[in-house]
């Protein structure tokens, strides 16, 4: 993980996730033999304990153990992998269905939003954004009042924020990917949003359009909401 990292590999965010599961791992006894010494039971031994976590929890602690021994064998510490003979365990938990919002959901949701105030639903335009202009939320959070033309025609999406391996918001000027640097027609129906968010947003830190007492706001915050929003309004 540390090497990727020093390369580019993978990002801040990443790095971070990754250095939690290994947590998982260290607080088992397999941590504290010698590599040497386990063999393919202490692995599946180890596999027991991680039934009750998420699928796709299992596979990334599975794919770090097997980086781990694969290391080890390139660098001749050990000459078999005990991984290559163990059983992955299935998850106990049911699978999570993640789902787009059907067109009838979409209309609520924008019903909703539309006919509320930015006092009541603080992030209301948050959403409109992400529906309507394909943003991802870190995409959202990082637009400041500079990155519309001067008609409001088009956002120019140009950087996003994240978290950094300490867990602390950064501003990163750039997309997440590549492809993700792009100008935006917005539709004629968000404009009025898109104004009224760019009049709030006169006197944000950096011209940032959202904040949270002057700070970067949290991806998690956001979605809380969104939950809430779902659940109390849509009935989802």
């Amino acid at each position: 993980i540390e090497q990727k990292y020093k390369l580019n590999i993978i990002a801040d965010r990443q790095f971070k996730t990754l250095k939690q599961h290994t947590k998982r791992i260290e607080e088992n006894k397999i941590a504290n033999m010698q590599i040497q010494k386990i063999n393919t039971s202490d692995v599946q031994e180890f596999l027991y304990t991680i039934v009750d976590y998420s699928q796709s929890y299992i596979r990334k602690l599975v794919s770090l153990l097997n980086c781990a021994f694969t290391d080890a064998v390139n660098k001749q510490i050990i000459y078999n992998n005990p991984m290559n003979a163990v059983i992955i365990p299935k998850s106990k938990k049911d699978t999570k269905i993640v789902r787009a919002l059907t067109f009838v959901e979409q209309k609520q949701l924008t019903e909703y939003l539309v006919n509320t105030t930015i006092y009541e639903e603080s992030y209301k335009n948050v959403f409109l954004f992400q529906l309507y202009l394909g943003l991802r939320i870190g995409e959202v959070l990082a637009l400041k009042n500079t990155d519309f033309s001067s008609n409001n025609e088009i956002v120019f999406v140009r950087r996003t924020i994240t978290e950094n391996k300490e867990g602390k918001l950064i501003m990163k000027n750039k997309t997440k990917t590549l492809a993700g640097k792009r100008d935006i027609t917005i539709p004629n129906f968000l404009k009025p949003f898109v104004e009224e968010q760019i009049e709030l947003s006169k006197h944000n830190r950096d011209g940032l359009l959202f904040t949270y007492r002057n700070n970067y706001v949290r991806h998690h915050s956001v979605n809380s909401v969104l939950k809430r929003i779902f659940r109390t309004n849509l009935g989802l």
